[in-house]
């Protein structure tokens, strides 16, 4: 099943994903200017960076890093755009793996 709170996504999921269930551990909000940088914690100990490069009407391009402690787990580039959520997968946990929905308002 998946977890209400991610139901507008759970196609977009479902497509990327082949899991059984999709279940929220955390929800966190960050505010950037572009171009500008800034982090937020995310439950287990991690941790989420994203640096803005530059902007657009057509979106954002951002470099992300997720990280665990100082051990970094995912880095990447991203075009974020408004109302398309980008999803990375990432750790595993003991019950599965953690999943990162990324949307840009």
């Amino acid at each position: 099943g998946v977890d209400g709170s991610l139901r507008r996504y759970a196609s977009t999921l479902q497509r990327l994903f082949r899991f059984n269930s999709y279940k929220q551990v955390t929800s966190k909000s960050m505010k950037l200017n572009i171009p500008g940088e800034g982090s937020v914690g995310l439950s287990g100990g991690q941790s989420l960076s994203l640096k803005s490069s530059g902007g657009s009407r057509s979106g954002v391009s951002a470099e992300l890093t997720w990280s665990s402690g100082s051990k970094r787990l995912v880095h990447t580039r991203l075009q974020l755009r408004p109302g398309s959520p980008a999803v990375l997968g990432g750790p595993s946990s003991g019950s599965g793996s953690y999943l990162l929905i990324l949307v840009l308002i």
